[in-house]
């Protein structure tokens, strides 16, 4: 089974945010049609499979991540429920990341340094539990709040901005990233 990979970041049209809203209401990935089009704005890639029709979406959006103190993309992955499991999901991670990198280093002072995402699958964490992950540049950095496994990847050759400041309360519950 073979996915076509598309960047579409920054460049999301009506119609495909359109198609994107029908795809996560359907799968049941979300379940409001407002907040599911809010998100379109933060789609990465999509993929296609052999009949042309969605079958993955990938989302980030900067955030500033209190454990690092550092601004991140906060990655989302969603596959439909025929392409799961079926060795997808580190294609489509790469391909993102990729696109996220090259966005950013095109700039004077890149937005973020890099990518963090939080593993709530369980079955996947289980599977998926060396320190590093070699084939996607994925690193374990801890467990959010609500005990899912983090992982980050820095951009080739990024600085570290300075310190963000954090409230004392975000700070004491880490919030999950």
């Amino acid at each position: 089974m073979t996915l076509e990979i598309t960047s579409v970041w920054n460049k999301v049209t009506p119609e495909l945010e359109a198609e994107l809203t029908a795809f996560w209401l359907e799968n049941k990935a979300m379940v409001d049609a407002g907040k599911a089009a809010g998100r379109a704005a933060q789609v990465v890639c999509i993929a296609r499979g052999e009949d042309g029709k969605l079958a993955g979406v990938s989302t980030a959006y900067p955030r500033i991540v209190p454990l690092l103190r550092q601004p991140m993309y906060y990655y989302r992955n969603y596959l439909s429920k025929d392409y799961r499991g079926k060795e997808l999901s580190i294609p489509f991670l790469q391909k993102s990341r990729e696109v996220l990198q090259e966005y950013c280093l095109a700039m004077p002072k890149p937005l973020c340094i890099g990518i963090i995402l939080s593993i709530e699958n369980q079955r996947l964490a289980a599977h998926y539990n060396s320190a590093h992950w070699p084939r996607t540049g994925f690193t374990f950095i801890g467990y959010s709040a609500d005990g899912h496994q983090l992982r980050v990847s820095y951009f080739d050759g990024v600085r570290l901005h300075p310190p963000a400041q954090i409230k004392k309360r975000a700070a004491a519950q880490q919030a999950s990233a």
